[in-house]
């Protein structure tokens, strides 16, 4: 079967993180997945950055792509993109159910079913935008801080 055509429980969340670096983080799951009691377990260790120290934000930065390794597998899809074009690309690509998108790229993606981050209340779909705000802060910091390694961690997370 082909993704465009089992994707009707599919939903996407796209997180932007820029500060001089721009990176577009977009992460895919199955509805019922992200409601499962497994997924919740997974991801208890999920903390959205902004909530983070700068001491905790550096350990947690060397602790993820470890730690990410156990969510990867409840997801989807998982892509790291440095423009617009390319979000849009795989947004058409996969077709999902519903995109929820940064309020700050809210009105640069097109698709019939959107949502801003910001209004989102079910707890299963926070985690889910939380886990690509973590990717789109960890592979920003990456880009700034080791830009050699950002291709081979790409191939490593990217799904």
């Amino acid at each position: 079967m082909t993704k465009e055509k089992n994707s009707s429980d599919l939903i996407i969340a796209i997180d932007l993180s820029e500060n001089g670096a721009r990176v577009i983080a977009l992460v895919g799951a199955r509805e019922c997945t992200l409601k499962t009691r497994r997924f919740a377990r997974a991801t208890a260790w999920i903390k959205h950055f902004r909530e983070l120290g700068s001491d905790k934000k550096r350990q947690y930065l060397t602790t993820f792509p470890r730690r990410f390794r156990k969510v990867r597998e409840y997801l989807e899809l998982v892509k790291i993109c440095m423009d617009i074009d390319c979000v849009q690309r795989y947004v058409d690509q996969y077709k999902p159910y519903v995109v929820m998108i940064d309020n700050k790229l809210y009105n640069e993606i097109k698709h019939p079913r959107k949502v801003r981050e910001s209004d989102i209340k079910e707890h299963h779909r926070k985690k889910l935008i939380t886990i690509a705000d973590n990717l789109a802060n960890y592979f920003r910091a990456l880009q700034k801080k080791n830009p050699k390694r950002l291709h081979s961690n790409l191939r490593e997370f990217e799904k």
